[in-house]
């Protein structure tokens, strides 16, 4: 997956940027299309290794591309749609890469990707129970960011998420407690002042 990670990584640097490394203007919105959707169609394989390259090579292009060209709102909602079925999704493996991706996209489109954010909490929020310690990180991160740039929208489950960072400040995981902590203190600085 990563190989092939690197080569797609080669190819939408061709495709989309000029000499100076610089994104063309414009972008051709068919090659989008082509190369989003080669990433879904991996993402929607069984195999394991299918799945990590349809969602790598989906991190890079949401990194090495300015979405300028596109309605940032319906891609948005477009790509929340998508995620959110591969986040229900029992058969998609790589949840902890789909995580991380979810993180970079927040940041990304921050004010677009404001309607699906309480939605977005209940799902992150599922993952905390999860076995695997860097699936509760990833959404120990995510819930920082969202704590980070939507306050009023966290405002109505402040005190659940309080009590779930508390219970967290045991995790055996000390990368875990360490952040619900930094994450604990950050919530409470935020709503007290």
């Amino acid at each position: 997956p990563l190989y092939i990670g690197e080569i797609f990584k080669k190819i939408i640097f061709y495709l989309f940027n000029d000499e100076e490394g610089q994104n063309r203007l414009p972008i051709n919105k068919e090659l989008f299309e082509i190369c989003q959707g080669f990433c879904f169609y991996n993402m929607k394989l069984k195999d394991n290794n299918n799945q990590l390259v349809g969602i790598l090579c989906l991190n890079i292009l949401l990194t090495e591309i300015d979405y300028s060209f596109l309605n940032k709102n319906n891609f948005a909602q477009y790509i929340w749609e998508k995620i959110s079925l591969f986040l229900d999704s029992e058969n998609f493996l790589p949840k902890n890469y789909l995580l991380k991706y979810i993180y970079d996209f927040i940041s990304k489109f921050k004010i677009p990707f404001k309607p699906y954010v309480n939605i977005a909490i209940y799902k992150i929020l599922e993952f905390f129970d999860n076995n695997d310690a860097n699936i509760r990180k990833a959404s120990l991160n995510i819930l920082g960011l969202l704590i980070s740039f939507y306050p009023n929208e966290i405002q109505p489950i402040k005190n659940s998420i309080i009590k779930l960072l508390t219970i967290l400040h045991n995790d055996k995981d000390h990368n875990i407690r360490n952040k619900s902590i930094y994450i604990y203190n950050k919530i409470q600085k935020q709503y007290s002042s």
